[in-house]
């Protein structure tokens, strides 16, 4: 296992990376919006179409910017995260292999084990594609928030609200004080760049830690082991693996643990992760026709704020449980869906699919997320907007 202050230590040159990563997408941000404004604020009359003109070019150089941007950020990191992960593994291992030896055993080292070279090598891979995932939602939120604030500061200028130069240091005030966010995928749930690094960071070095401890038992052909202790632990009236409280800070046999603490199990189900391989999936949700069923529709948010229905006669197909019920991973807005619809919290879920959608007269093909709960139904839909900014699949 990893000491505590591990990472609190080392994953900070990783941070303050994608730190720097932001503030230059904020400055690209800031320096087109004011060179359009200013050129905005130049002209005594400017036409709606002569605006659009500009901001198309200027939505064009910010593009430039961002790309030049997330291919130096994804070289950078490569290097960082094999060093970060190997470190990691190196660490847990001379942690735990003090225990090791002072048992009378002599564990494999991990640069001549192929199973724990594989493991590790699974999980540097693994998170890199996550962090590219997550730079992806980064560049296309950095083309929307510059929309919004050029939008915005525009339509003031020109309404004689407020002068250019006013535009601009509104504008630069809203980038300084929420500057471009990104989502959590688990919950679709806002987060800070700095909170989505260090979450996907943290979780990938913990869990690559933890698979490799593990093939070091299996090797060493260990079998028992303790579960650590604190103060202030979960506690459940079932008294199941649910209340930490009760198998914290014992000595079990791997069988053992996960009975008693639901270790590798999730309701009675097996541990679903977020490997490829490991997905959890639903069937297809058939979309009705006629009038009758139109009154059953859902309401789908679009990526501009505005509202459709699904397309009648389709089905949504490659639905894949993403949180709540069936997986690790929680919903953190749980409260708020249990207060808005009801229902029942551990069977809860965030769920995405393949569906059609209705807009301007036409059928698209889009990736759709929404939580459901069998006795609430479904509900908050929207379209997923892909990494090159596309509302729908295939346009």
């Amino acid at each position: 296992m990893l000491p505590p202050d591990f990472l609190i230590n080392e994953i900070e040159a990783i941070t303050a990376m994608y730190n720097d990563f932001h503030t230059s997408l904020l400055k690209s941000i800031a320096r087109h919006i004011a060179d359009t404004l200013k050129a905005t604020g130049a002209a005594d009359i400017i036409p709606t179409t002569a605006y659009e003109i500009r901001r198309a070019q200027a939505a064009g150089l910010l593009k430039e910017d961002i790309i030049r941007e997330v291919a130096r950020i994804n070289n950078m990191s490569r290097k960082e995260v094999r060093a970060l992960f190997t470190k990691a593994a190196i660490t847990a291992r001379r942690y735990d292999d003090r225990g090791y030896r002072a048992a009378g055993f002599e564990p494999i080292p991990i640069m001549q084990s192929p199973e724990m070279l594989n493991i590790l090598n699974a999980g540097i891979s693994k998170r890199l594609g996550s962090l590219q995932r997550l730079t992806g939602t980064i560049a296309i939120n950095t083309e929307m928030k510059f929309n919004e604030l050029l939008n915005v500061g525009y339509n003031k200028v020109v309404s004689g609200a407020i002068s250019y130069t006013k535009a601009i240091e509104t504008a630069v005030d809203d980038l300084t004080r929420e500057g471009v966010k990104t989502f959590s995928y688990a919950t679709g749930r806002e987060i800070s760049v700095e909170s989505a690094v260090r979450m996907n960071i943290l979780t990938g070095v913990n869990q690559t830690a933890a698979q490799i401890s593990s093939q070091t038992m299996k090797e060493l052909g260990i079998s028992l082991v303790i579960t650590s202790a604190h103060l202030g632990a979960r506690t459940h009236p079932d008294k199941n693996f649910k209340d930490h409280e009760s198998w914290q800070g014992k000595i079990f046999h791997w069988k053992e643990l996960e009975n008693e603490s639901g270790f590798g199990k999730n309701s009675n189900k097996p541990l679903q992760t977020d490997d490829e391989n490991d997905k959890l999936l639903l069937p297809d949700i058939q979309v009705g026709k006629s009038l009758g069923a139109a009154a059953k529709n859902y309401e789908i948010l679009l990526p501009n704020g505005e509202y459709t229905k699904l397309t009648e006669d389709t089905k949504i197909t490659n639905i894949e449980v993403m949180a709540g019920s069936g997986k690790n991973r929680q919903i953190d807005i749980i409260d708020k869906l249990l207060d808005d619809y009801g229902g029942s919290t551990d069977k809860w879920q965030y769920v995405k699919g393949i569906g059609y959608v209705d807009y301007k007269g036409e059928s698209y093909k889009a990736e759709l997320h929404w939580f459901q709960e069998p006795s609430a139904g479904k509900h908050d839909w929207k379209v997923k907007i892909d990494y090159g900014g596309n509302w729908f699949i295939g346009n």
